[in-house]
């Protein structure tokens, strides 16, 4: 029935039940090594085991808000203790335990699959576990930043290489766009955090009694990026506003703007899209119309269709947006999306033509909620249509317009799924009967 959504979620299990192999069989290559470690563990060790497993989930839960639409936590510090305290038999085990329990724990508040669960926890296991090889290897350097720093390195960038396993399979993004999203992201929030990461490992494992002495400026450290983060929401405050403004010059569109952000967080949830571009999306979306406070009234509010001339101007209206984002560095990942939400799938959107995958994501799904509140609202040339009708004209689109499996979501997210099925039937019938009429027709009314 929705082929487009069932063939980006298919191969999220897939990968789930690869990386479980995986670790299956490397611990069962490891078993014999391990069952001699625990055997001789020593009540400091399983102590300091037991530490780090609580440790990790706790700092999982421990979320710091670098900006609006930044989060991290403090699981990097405790995934490269875990690697530089234990050997990588023990660390593999230890963040596989920690992480299963921490995301089996989150499952129902972040609407996780046991699929993400799966790909998570079994990723960073390896992850950890490469990590820890590395430091046993290079134990007998002679400066302690490469042994430390090189299984730091290790993590943050296996972190970015590996998630196209978790968000490819959900957004249909090619993996190396994905990878150069999460090393521009990860490497200046993650990669701040390793560097004190590596002294806080290198004092856990010569001197743990100075360890507290981190905690005062942790605590400082926290609380100037929880000021800066009250600086950034009263930015994003301005920028709604903003956007308020433009729905209220045309009262035909009062409120579009909230809707639409609405719609984007309807679908994201039903697609089971979770972490810190939830939040940049959403956003987006509350502001996508922002560049339409350069639009000039006589446009903006023309009662009729405009004119060739008069829809280039607004057509101008995502660069125009886009261009105003762009001062705000605090929104710099959204100015993509707020540019683009215009483009279509087979590339005759604007303002730039992109195709399918080309066109961030976050733009492809703002493009599906707009089209739906522009065909449900009231406009001066028309009533808004029955949803029947709209749901007909999404489907017309789908793969076209729009992403098939997005279109597919949004419906399902509003309850109209049998609308959607019955829509999609008769649609396919009528393009079979098409096919079937015009594979009869004589030569000449081809034109021939």
């Amino acid at each position: 029935m929705f082929a487009g959504l069932k063939k980006k979620l298919l191969p999220q299990p897939t990968v789930a039940i690869a990386l479980t192999v995986g670790v299956a069989s490397l611990l069962w290559f490891l078993h014999p090594d391990l069952l001699h470690q625990f055997q001789f563990l020593t009540p400091q060790s399983a102590l300091i085991m037991l530490a780090l497993i609580v440790g990790l989930i706790i700092a999982n839960e421990v979320t710091i808000q670098i900006s609006y639409h930044t989060k991290t936590t403090l699981s990097d510090t405790l995934l490269l203790l875990i690697s530089v305290m234990l050997t990588p038999a023990l660390a593999l085990v230890v963040t596989l335990l920690a992480q299963l329990i921490s995301l089996i724990r989150n499952k129902q508040a972040h609407r996780l699959y046991w699929s993400d669960i799966v790909t998570d926890s079994c990723r960073f296991a390896l992850l950890c576990f490469v990590a820890s090889a590395s430091y046993a290897g290079l134990a007998y350097m002679p400066f302690a930043f490469v042994y430390y720093g090189i299984p730091a390195l290790i993590l943050l960038i296996g972190d970015c290489l590996t998630m196209p396993l978790v968000i490819g399979p959900i957004t249909g993004a090619r993996p190396v766009q994905i990878m150069q999203t999460s090393i521009r992201n990860y490497v200046q929030i993650d990669g701040i955090q390793y560097l004190i990461a590596v002294p806080i490992a290198v004092i856990t494992r010569d001197a743990p009694t100075l360890l507290p002495f981190f905690i005062l400026p942790v605590l400082s450290v926290y609380r100037l990026v929880r000021s800066r983060y009250h600086l950034q929401h009263g930015t994003r405050a301005l920028l709604e506003q903003m956007a308020d403004m433009v729905d209220l010059r045309d009262p035909y569109t009062g409120g579009h703007s909230r809707r639409v952000a609405e719609y984007t967080a309807r679908l994201l949830n039903q697609i089971h899209l979770e972490g810190h571009d939830v939040d940049l999306i959403v956003t987006a979306a509350r502001i996508h119309d922002i560049g339409k406070i350069g639009i000039p009234d006589a446009i903006l509010k023309n009662p009729g269709r405009l004119t060739d001339a008069e829809r280039r101007v607004m057509e101008q209206h995502p660069v125009l947006g886009a261009t105003l984002l762009a001062r705000y560095p605090d929104f710099v990942r959204g100015v993509a999306i707020v540019r683009h939400h215009h483009e279509r799938i087979d590339g005759t959107g604007y303002p730039d033509r992109l195709r399918e995958h080309d066109i961030p994501f976050g733009a492809r799904i703002i493009a599906v909620a707009d089209t739906w509140d522009a065909l449900t609202s009231d406009r001066p040339y028309r009533a808004g249509m029955a949803v029947e009708h709209a749901v007909k004209v999404m489907c017309e689109g789908r793969g076209t317009q729009w992403s098939a499996d997005l279109v597919d979501a949004l419906l399902i997210a509003l309850g109209h799924t049998a609308l959607l099925q019955s829509t999609l039937e008769l649609l396919t019938e009528a393009e079979t009967k098409r096919q079937t009429v015009a594979g009869h027709e004589p030569a000449h009314a081809n034109g021939f």
